[in-house]
């Protein structure tokens, strides 16, 4: 089983955009429908041998949005944030990314969505520092992740300067627990709530779009969870309560502050259990953090959810 995933198989083919917005090299979209990726994700919650994958194993961990892997932009700052800005300089439209390691896993995606319809994207992420604006801590309980809050602190002043139209946050569940204080229980996402929805107020301006994308629900980890003897239903599983209730504490936040919220779990889900794998493409880098193809497979489900302000 292992040895056929080593292999690597298809590669998936380029996915088109499409475009309300009038931009040269704007496409229309060419690629999966909505029923026909959430078709892929159920065929592959439980297939009956492993398939051969777009990306090898042995790359999965390295396989995640090269602006992170190789551009090193999961980490901004004014150092290095003109660098971390990409798309034309001759775009007139302007959108920032902000939040921890799980925004800029979506930007594989963002840019194809966004680019060819004149947008340029400056990327404001820093890793293990999600929006809502609560106080945080690594390591030890008692040590604030002051960080953090400078850094976004940093975040509301770039937008004040960039003056964006599209602002897109995205939060990991990791430090749901990571929270000053240590709440429990529903408190741990009261206060999530409260403190997304004061971010997106921070953000937020006349004319101006702000759109949460929630996480993906999560699924095991290709680098372990592959074994000579596993099957692929091995590698899904089943979507948390925890995940389940951060949707709600977020979905709150946005409809509190006017935010637009993308509800992800049908991109990734089917019956309540998440695969590993759609098809031959890896979804995650570590069960956590998209792969760059799994990304750009779903630019255009992103697309229209950007387009029409879909919420979940």
């Amino acid at each position: 089983a292992t040895a056929s995933l080593l292999l690597g198989g298809w590669v998936l083919p380029a996915l088109a955009l499409s475009a309300d917005d009038p931009a040269p090299a704007a496409a229309p979209v060419q690629g999966e429908s909505l029923p026909q990726l959430q078709q892929a994700v159920a065929a592959s919650v439980a297939p009956s041998s492993w398939p051969a994958l777009e990306v090898p194993l042995d790359s999965v961990s390295t396989a995640g949005a090269p602006e992170w892997v190789d551009d090193r932009c999961d980490n901004v700052n004014s150092g290095n944030a003109a660098r971390c800005t990409y798309g034309s300089t001759l775009a007139v439209k302007r959108a920032v990314l902000v939040g921890d390691s799980m925004a800029i896993s979506w930007l594989p995606a963002l840019r194809e969505v966004l680019e060819p319809r004149g947008w340029r994207i400056s990327v404001l992420t820093r890793n293990q520092c999600p929006n809502p604006l609560v106080t945080l801590f690594r390591e030890r309980p008692s040590e604030p992740f002051v960080q953090c809050d400078d850094h976004k602190r940093w975040v509301q002043e770039s937008v004040r300067v960039l003056q964006p139209q599209l602002v897109v946050m995205s939060n990991s569940i990791t430090f749901l627990d990571n929270q000053l204080g240590e709440p429990q229980g529903r408190e741990r996402f009261s206060r999530w709530t409260d403190g997304l929805a004061e971010a997106v107020q921070a953000l937020s301006a006349p004319q101006r779009r702000v759109v949460v994308l929630g996480p993906p629900p999560r699924a095991g980890n290709l680098q372990s969870c592959v074994t000579r003897i596993s099957a692929p239903s091995d590698c899904t599983e089943p979507v948390e309560q925890d995940w389940r209730d951060l949707r709600s504490a977020e979905q709150a936040a946005a409809d509190r502050s006017g935010a637009e919220y993308v509800d992800v779990e049908p991109l990734f889900c089917a019956g309540g259990r998440c695969p590993a794998v759609v098809g031959g493409t890896p979804v995650y880098t570590d069960g956590r953090h998209l792969t760059a193809a799994y990304a750009r497979r779903l630019a255009p489900h992103l697309d229209v959810a950007l387009r029409t302000g879909r919420r979940g």
